[in-house]
């Protein structure tokens, strides 16, 4: 469906999302009885509103070393800068302090796939955040580029 989506120059109707999810092969029954129900929609309004809280506005943002980065940007234009100090944690840091503990572990296993220097922090981090502890980022909390 995220493929199908942005394929399509603009979607501004249910029913074009409705023909988006009908060339993805989705349930189309199933998706309309969500899109109908509005069970996701409390969850998706916190989520928009916690990105619009540290500066998010715009898909796809990154934020490395501190700094957003809107827009689309190569690997080799990130991995300098990530392979070595590693990413800021504010974004974890500021989503453990709203509970959402599951998604910094995404995260911090999302980071793992290009920082190969942290020194065994990413596993440390982990499982005090699986433990129920806050872990302390030390610099990369701290860092600003």
């Amino acid at each position: 469906m995220h493929n199908a989506l942005f394929a399509r120059a603009s979607l501004s109707v249910t029913r074009d999302l409705a023909e988006t999810a009908k060339e993805a092969a989705l349930d189309t029954e199933a998706w309309r009885l969500c899109m109908e129900s509005g069970r996701s929609r409390d969850a998706w309004q916190v989520q928009k509103k916690d990105a619009m809280d540290i500066g998010i506005t715009a898909t796809p943002t990154a934020f490395v070393n501190g700094r957003i980065l809107v827009g689309a940007h190569s690997y080799e234009q990130l991995s300098p800068a990530l392979a070595t100090f590693g990413p800021s944690m504010k974004l974890a840091n500021e989503l453990l302090k709203r509970g959402r503990r599951d998604d910094v572990v995404r995260f911090l296993e999302e980071c793992r796939k290009f920082w190969k220097l942290d020194r065994g922090r990413i596993d440390r981090w982990v499982r005090e955040i699986k433990a129920g502890v806050d872990p302390d980022f030390g610099p990369n909390l701290l860092y600003e580029p």
